[in-house]
């Protein structure tokens, strides 16, 4: 049996621009971090980790899914790579980790199915959608780049750390926009999708 890739879910953001964190903002009937999580679900990734600022845990602990496993970035002002590197050390055994930044919602879950299948049995690729030349998201990063996440400095970014790891990426083009589509703004916001 293939061991599934593990999720990560990037949300330990204050959403200063949105007025409120933004894995609780709408979306399909419930919050963002439902839908990232659903999504994460589809696809069959296990486990499923959630990075949160330390005075989030609680609540996102009472409020959803209870099989998430909620991981605190003490720090997120060190940036995106300091929350992946705070939840790497929960997947141990994982071939590798889709990483989710919660304010990309619309993903469609075919294209979940369709990056799943990308990445069956891939141990040394970075696996990502691209949506009329744009790269975007999940990005599925293999167990073998950990190490150098582990290790990158306060100023590196996951694009970077990829890029200097000389491992190949593999684009999987989509038709679906909600790959690179980000929420910073309430203009951001779609409607039910």
């Amino acid at each position: 049996m293939i061991t599934p890739p593990a999720a990560v879910i990037l949300a330990a953001g204050s959403g200063a621009r949105i007025g409120q964190p933004k894995y609780r903002l709408p979306a399909g009937g419930g919050t963002f971090l439902d839908r990232v999580v659903g999504l994460a679900r589809i696809a069959g990734c296990e486990p499923v980790v959630c990075v949160v600022a330390p005075q989030e845990a609680d609540r996102v602990r009472m409020k959803f899914d209870p099989t998430i496993l909620v991981v605190t970035n003490p720090d997120p002002s060190r940036g995106m790579v300091s929350s992946l590197r705070e939840a790497i050390g929960h997947v141990a055994g994982a071939p590798g980790v889709f990483v989710f930044p919660v304010d990309h919602p619309y993903i469609a879950p075919a294209t979940m199915h369709l990056l799943m299948e990308c990445v069956q049995g891939q141990t040394d690729v970075v696996v990502k959608p691209e949506y009329l030349g744009r790269g975007g998201h999940p990005v599925y990063v293999p167990a073998g780049l950990f190490g150098l996440i582990r290790e990158a400095g306060r100023d590196a970014s996951l694009r970077t750390i990829i890029a200097g790891s000389g491992m190949r990426t593999v684009r999987v083009l989509v038709s679906d926009d909600g790959v690179i589509h980000n929420v910073n703004t309430p203009d951001d916001l779609r409607g039910e999708h």
